[in-house]
């Protein structure tokens, strides 16, 4: 029996396999002056409720804190909506500290910068048959490709995927002593901000000058793609938006959950003549944009305490879109959601 073949070309074209993450995570230790300074910068994309825990929790792991298996059970709750559209799933390696320390070049620097494998999206790009390594912006994610890696080489053998990664990046200067680290020297990109519709890859750069993907990033993907016919659209994004993910979600052809605030050059031609379900700035911090199309019929939707997402919910319905609700508070806590906890490896329309 064959290998199945790789292919992401639409948001919403039926998802048949996807990676789940891992509720682990190792916060930063925010004693140490640099690192406070950088989670500053970073905390500003969060509710104040959930920035506050970067410092409660400086230093500690969420084994540590008792959040993995509430994460985990999140996590569950998602897999089995998966199951029952026969999505199959998989998971990244579950890493120990020693492996992690080993892989980021040592215990002091995984206890300065942490390290997290919670939101499947960010490390990784599936683009058509292309699997591409990427290079995130935050010390916190350096590590994640330690998790993805064996996954990926026993999952692509075999099968038609061209496997990549970007060029390297200098972290030594990236995070030095000084703090003053600014992405848009760098060429960083992160898979919460890319969405594809076929030929057209929306890249969004937020203004916050510590998250998410840099214009240089967005050119590279461009020089990538371009040769393939695609069509790479840098979105820029007002500052408290992480990544573009946030603040759009492509549903369906044709319709689209958006936060309009949050696009500083107005909202991509791209959306000219869809019906858009509107939510504000507020409601995208605790992620209203952030669910998942398994299919044009079929969407997943996070909620939490905070925010029942049921004014989204009534929309969908509207638009003859199912909901499939899944209460995800313990990873909207950390800043993401359905999209940013999962990556697909196959959709096809």
């Amino acid at each position: 029996m064959g290998v199945s073949p790789i292919g992401v070309d639409y948001e919403y074209g039926r998802l048949r396999e996807v990676i789940v993450g891992l509720p682990l995570m190792y916060y930063p230790d925010t004693s140490i002056d640099w690192v406070r300074r950088a989670v500053d910068e970073a905390a500003k994309v969060l509710p104040e409720r959930e920035a506050a825990k970067l410092y409660e929790y400086s230093g500690k792991s969420s084994e540590e804190i008792g959040t993995a298996e509430v994460l985990e059970q999140e996590n569950r709750e998602l897999i089995s909506i998966f199951e029952r559209f026969d999505v199959a799933v998989r998971r990244p390696e579950h890493l120990s500290r020693e492996q992690i320390a080993r892989g980021m070049g040592g215990h002091e620097l995984l206890r300065m910068l942490g390290a997290q494998f919670i939101f499947a999206r960010d490390p990784i790009l599936v683009v058509g048959d292309a699997v591409i390594e990427l290079m995130v912006s935050q010390g916190i994610r350096i590590s994640d490709s330690l998790a993805y890696r064996s996954l990926l080489r026993d999952r692509l053998a075999g099968s038609n995927a061209r496997w990549f990664a970007m060029p390297r990046v200098d972290y030594g200067a990236m995070f030095d002593t000084v703090g003053a680290y600014d992405k848009a020297n760098f060429m960083i990109l992160e898979g919460g901000d890319i969405l594809i519709a076929g030929l057209d890859v929306l890249v969004g750069v937020t203004r916050n000058p510590v998250m998410g993907s840099s214009t240089s990033g967005v050119d590279w993907l461009q020089s990538v793609l371009a040769p393939q016919g695609y069509r790479v659209t840098e979105i820029p994004l007002v500052e408290q938006i992480m990544h573009l993910d946030t603040a759009l979600s492509l549903v369906k052809p044709g319709l689209a959950i958006v936060c309009s605030d949050a696009f500083t050059a107005g909202l991509p031609a791209f959306l000219r003549g869809w019906t858009l379900i509107e939510v504000s700035l507020e409601e995208a911090a605790l992620l209203a944009a952030n669910g998942l199309p398994i299919d044009p019929l079929n969407y997943v939707l996070g909620y939490n305490d905070d925010y029942d997402a049921g004014r989204v919910e009534d929309s969908l319905g509207r638009n003859g879109v199912n909901v499939h609700r899944v209460f995800f508070g313990a990873h909207n806590e950390l800043g993401g959601s359905i999209r940013c906890a999962t990556h697909p490896l196959r959709r096809s329309m």
